[in-house]
């Protein structure tokens, strides 16, 4: 909090101050102070809107530096202007900044703090300590409730530690974060088929196929689904597109998630 009340200090006097150069028609360094201003501008937007932020964050802090060198060291005369209304104006605009940089920095720290947590549990998940995963995992939720990666690797976790059931539900919050995400869609209707729920398995299989009919992994599962429910003219349809797809994409490795 004292490092953001000492950056809206900086960038109040230095707003101050700009407007004095710009409103001053006899100042010949008009536009090279209009040049600078821009240039800070476009640093402090990117620092506040980059992930993760220490990227631009140098950079920013360093134009903030020199602009309090340069309002401590200044000892040009000004002319005396009325900024009553300017200045009532900079306030309103100064508090507003400051709510959205702690909004801001509130928000960067739980990104950062979920993706430290995720990578851990990734971590943990290589070396076997599922349990440990599971549990880094849900705290990563804890701090970003967004990210799709997240439940997917849970899910992955408490299907190998406690049941199949219990991630179903972490299955299904990936995909209402992204509907569209192949991988989730097929642990899904394997959970499904691992749980005999045979009908929720194939609603899941036809929805992959729908937007993507060449997928061959789901139409392999469509046929064993329909041979198992006993739809044998159903199966053997399914089937030869899935055949005419395997030899669409036999021997073109790395295409598509197959």
């Amino acid at each position: 909090l004292i490092g953001y009340l000492f950056l809206l200090w900086i960038g109040y006097l230095t707003i101050q101050k700009i407007i004095f150069v710009l409103s001053d028609v006899s100042n010949n360094n008009r536009g090279l102070v209009l040049g600078v201003s821009l240039g800070l501008l476009g640093f402090s937007v990117a620092a506040m809107f980059s992930f993760p932020i220490r990227v631009y964050l140098p950079a920013f802090l360093v134009f903030a530096y020199l602009s309090l060198i340069s309002i401590v060291s200044s000892k040009q005369k000004v002319k005396e202007i009325s900024f009553k209304k300017i200045k009532k104006y900079l306030l309103v605009v100064m508090v507003i900044l400051g709510f959205l940089f702690l909004f801001i920095g509130n928000k960067s720290y739980n990104w950062l703090m979920g993706q430290h947590h995720y990578i851990t549990a990734l971590s943990y998940m290589k070396t076997g300590h599922i349990e440990s995963a599971k549990n880094e995992g849900l705290i990563a939720i804890n701090y970003n409730s967004w990210a799709q990666e997240y439940y997917h690797m849970v899910a992955k976790a408490l299907a190998s530690t406690v049941s199949v059931e219990s991630a179903i539900p972490y299955y299904k919050k990936v995909i209402d974060i992204s509907p569209f995400n192949t991988t989730a869609l097929l642990d899904l209707s394997l959970s499904y088929q691992l749980t005999d729920n045979i009908k929720m398995e194939r609603k899941v299989l036809d929805f992959v196929l729908r937007f993507d009919s060449k997928n061959v992994r789901a139409a392999s599962r469509l046929v064993v689904n329909l041979i198992d429910s006993m739809e044998y003219k159903s199966a053997n349809i399914v089937y030869k597109n899935l055949k005419n797809n395997f030899e669409y994409f036999k021997d073109r490795h790395n295409f598509g998630p197959y």
